[in-house]
Formats: structure tokens, C-alpha cells, sequence
């Protein structure tokens, strides 16, 4: 939690998936968006889903979701 690791990410190679919460009465999705994506900037193989109507635990608020997210993943 005290190592900001962001400028090493452009040496990451593999392939990057980003699942993050959003739920309109914690944060809109234009803000979660703008907190959560650009963290991730100079990854080459990265991609972002906001999984909305969600909290902090995602695998929780949103298992189908974040089954199907999981598996397409993999599936890569």
C-alpha cells in the first residue's frame, strides 16, 4: 500500500484485465471511470470493465458478472 508501482507498469507484457465497482450511490460512472482507468495508463494489453450496482467486492454484488468477466479472461 506504500509502493506506487504505476510507473513500471509500460514493462507489463501480459495482458491486463481491469474490473472495477461502480454504484450510482457511492460514485457516478464518469467519476469511478476517471478513478479507476487511468492508474492503469502504459499497460499495452489492458482493458477496463465497470462492473455498475457494485461495491468494494465484486465477486459478491455481481457473481454473474463477474463469472462471465473471469472466464473471457481466461479465454483469451
Amino acid at each position: 500500500m506504500t509502493t506506487d508501482m504505476r510507473g513500471e507498469l509500460a514493462a507489463v507484457t501480459a495482458p491486463v484485465t481491469l474490473l472495477y465497482a461502480q454504484d450510482d450511490s457511492a460514485m457516478p460512472a464518469e467519476r469511478a471511470k476517471a478513478a479507476f482507468e487511468p492508474q492503469y495508463a502504459g499497460v499495452a494489453r489492458f482493458s477496463a470493465q465497470m462492473v455498475r450496482g457494485s461495491r468494494h467486492f465484486i465477486m459478491l454484488d455481481q457473481p454473474e458478472t463477474f463469472a462471465a468477466a473471469v472466464d473471457a479472461f481466461l479465454a483469451e
